[in-house]
């Protein structure tokens, strides 16, 4: 089985940009991954790009991946397009160690590109949505008034019956916040970098 090493990282700056695309974002965190790793585009043999609301968010549907990677110059190879909620792009990682444990590929690129970020509040909202199961939360996104996030309401709902059930206190749940909080900080990619 190859070993599996990570040669390069590129990030750009966390934030609210609504000039930006996912091509400009995309393109960024390639080049700044194949610096990084002092390698040339040429030598990428397969692509694996995780995103979960280009769907929603821009209408780009089903080739995701490509329009980004052709954007940055990257194109002529398999490009594997994965959709799976908040873990796409930790699942395009995975994949990515399956292709080469396989011998199927030595240099693959992984990039997690996501724009969640929109002037129609309610077109981020219903991006949220499509990660629920909507059959088994048809009740809750009856009653949404669609002013706030139902995911929101969903994932509030679960920590009050974790409390209950396990005597978890807010007092609890807010030193988790303050201590993940403090530790993305520390990243100077961070949207909020101050502790």
């Amino acid at each position: 089985m190859n070993e599996v090493v990570i040669a390069g990282v590129g990030m750009t700056q966390f934030g609210k940009f609504i000039d930006r695309g996912l091509k400009d974002l995309g393109t960024e965190a390639v080049n700044k991954a194949l610096n990084d790793a002092g390698i040339q585009k040429e030598a990428i043999q397969a692509a694996y790009v995780g995103n979960a609301v280009a769907g929603v968010v821009t209408g780009q549907e089903t080739i995701r991946g490509q329009v980004v990677l052709k954007s940055a110059g990257i194109g002529g190879i398999p490009i594997f397009n994965i959709e799976n909620a908040c873990a796409s792009s930790s699942t395009a990682l995975h994949l990515a160690t399956i292709g080469i444990k396989a011998g199927m590929y030595d240099c693959v690129l992984v990039l997690g590109v996501e724009k969640m970020t929109h002037e129609d509040r309610n077109i981020m909202f219903k991006s949220f949505e499509g990660g629920l199961d909507v059959e088994e939360m048809k009740h809750i996104l009856d009653q949404s008034t669609g002013a706030h996030s139902v995911t929101m309401d969903v994932y509030a709902s679960i920590a009050r019956k974790f409390m209950y059930q396990s005597g978890v206190t807010k007092e609890h749940l807010a030193m988790v916040a303050s201590k993940n909080h403090t530790n993305g900080s520390l990243n100077p990619y961070a949207q909020r970098s101050k502790t």
